[in-house]
């Protein structure tokens, strides 16, 4: 090529990159909170499929280690606009209206293996066989107040024991309540799929329940600030058109009748939430919660999660579900919405 022809080339491609700076300078800014769970997976397929630059989004994910973590960013506005698990901390938050949900994110619903009770093989060998047992038994949480706790209550209201007789330890992670379930210091750990199956699969423990099939549940939620909410309405709007268009594509994958986890459609998918779950394809496989593209928010549930919080002891006695919940971004639903279309997949 001539240099003539180079210098031609050169101012070309000057233009067109010239062109395109209005369209990339208008961009505006997103923090979005997240934990590296399969339970924000709509959220990894935005991002990673162009979903958010569509609406003319930067959005940067910025990973905490707990739920709890993420919920302060967004009340402090470090971050815009978070998506995790539902915590004794989020209704506390809410309580104060600095702190809503917007939409709802994973659910945990029969026929998706997400989260289990897991038992020693010493506490198995003395009879711990069924979920009733648990009555008086010691059981490994990630932290007091997470989902974990809500579950365990919702499971002794189910068998009729006192959960005051259950003895709950926060061990902050699950990598901690694995180990303390194999090695037999603690009757039953709650532990996500990945964490729980190799266990099992190695002999180490037994599978006492999948929490889906004992208590359907609001795993996750998309959560703002109130500030946020008054003063970037239009940001959360674009926001949550993006994120529907990835639960969207992860439900035409994983949510139809006959729906397979390792087909070409799967595989891309999976691809994806791997590189930010940091878990391997056959872990995730494993692990696909159930969600609802439209974000709805299962406004029974919501209020359910509140009230059992209350009895515990672990949130504002004054605080109401209208406190907790904005609905001018994603639609009122019930949870037998959710167990009506999950049920219709039929899974497992």
């Amino acid at each position: 090529m001539t240099s003539r022809a180079q210098r031609a080339v050169a101012a070309t491609l000057f233009g067109l990159a010239a062109g395109l700076t209005p369209f990339l300078s208008h961009a505006e800014s997103i923090r979005v909170s997240s934990s590296r769970s399969t339970g924000s997976s709509a959220l990894y397929i935005a991002a990673d499929r162009g979903y958010f630059r569509d609406e003319g989004l930067d959005a940067e994910l910025i990973y905490f280690d707990s739920a709890q973590a993420g919920q302060i960013a967004v009340v402090s506005g470090d971050t815009d606009v978070g998506m995790g698990g539902m915590s004794a901390t989020f209704f506390n938050l809410a309580a104060k209206n600095a702190l809503k949900i917007i939409a709802g994110g994973s659910r945990e619903m029969p026929g998706f293996t997400f989260s289990a009770y897991v038992v020693s093989n010493k506490a198995w060998e003395a009879g711990l066989r069924a979920p009733a047992d648990i009555a008086g038994k010691s059981v490994g949480i990630t932290t007091v107040g997470s989902i974990f706790s809500y579950t365990l209550q919702r499971l002794a209201d189910k068998y009729g024991f006192p959960f005051a007789g259950v003895r709950t330890l926060p061990l902050q992670t699950f990598s901690n309540i694995a180990s303390a379930v194999k090695g037999g210091s603690i009757d039953i750990g709650t532990l996500t799929a990945p964490t729980a199956l190799p266990l099992i699969d190695r002999g180490e423990a037994h599978r006492l329940a999948w929490m889906a099939d004992e208590t359907p549940f609001l795993s996750s939620g998309i959560f703002a600030s109130a500030r946020t909410l008054a003063e970037k309405h239009a940001l959360l709007e674009r926001f949550m058109r993006a994120w529907r268009r990835g639960a969207a594509d992860f439900a035409d994958v994983f949510q139809h009748p006959g729906a397979r986890a390792d087909d070409a459609a799967a595989d891309a998918l999976i691809a994806i939430i791997a590189r930010h779950t940091r878990l391997a394809p056959a872990e995730i496989r494993l692990s696909l919660p159930f969600v609802d593209p439209s974000g709805g928010l299962p406004m029974d549930e919501i209020a359910q999660q509140i009230d059992t919080y209350k009895r515990m002891g672990m949130v504002d006695k004054s605080i109401a579900i209208e406190s907790a919940v904005d609905l001018t971004l994603a639609p009122a639903t019930s949870l037998a919405d959710d167990l009506t279309a999950a049920n219709a997949l039929q899974r497992r």
